[in-house]
């Protein structure tokens, strides 16, 4: 469950309501920003030597 904060000065982010798309990951850890980091250059990496027909 994602939440809104109610908080202007949480140190969490949030989700940019300019996108219309996410990819959510957990790794069970809260408040640890950067955690991400390894999995978006993984599926960056992942994507980037995908053929594409054209």
């Amino acid at each position: 469950l994602y939440q809104t904060m109610s908080d202007p000065m949480s140190k969490l982010t949030m989700l940019n309501s300019m996108h219309s798309h996410f990819i959510l990951a957990d790794n069970d850890t809260t408040g640890k920003y950067g955690a991400e980091v390894k999995l978006h250059r993984q599926l960056e990496k992942y994507i980037s030597l995908q053929k594409i027909n054209t």
